[in-house]
């Protein structure tokens, strides 16, 4: 991994909640809100943007751990925004602490942390 990534670089990513983000099991409704698996991803997302700009040629960041307490619910047409905060990196890992927060409400909707592996891919 390239120098540069600090622990405190914070990431941001606001949206707001729709359909596709509902909690769904083998396409079956489970309820018109928020899911934890759509949480999981957002975390995850916000997460990766951390490492982007610092992967060297042939390296890849490979999410190796993943926890999330769900909180509260949104329903949809919530603009909730995903922080990624990095709080350890390694040569090996890079770990983010994530929160989820509804923008008009301030509720905390969700926290957690995401482990990024650094691993070697094989170059085209």
């Amino acid at each position: 991994m390239k120098p540069g990534l600090k622990i405190g670089a914070i990431q941001r990513w606001k949206t707001i909640v729709d359909e596709t983000m509902m909690a769904r099991f083998h396409d079956g409704l489970v309820h018109p809100l928020y899911g934890t698996s759509t949480a999981v991803q957002h975390m995850e997302w916000v997460s990766r943007q951390h490492i982007l700009p610092y992967l060297e040629p042939g390296e890849e960041g490979m999410g190796s751990e993943v926890w999330i307490q769900h909180k509260a619910s949104a329903a949809i047409g919530t603009t909730i925004e995903i922080t990624a905060e990095v709080s350890e990196i390694t040569p090996k890992f890079i770990r983010c602490e994530t929160t989820i927060v509804a923008l008009e409400s301030g509720l905390l909707l969700a926290t957690g942390f995401v482990v990024q592996a650094l691993v070697r891919r094989k170059l085209p």
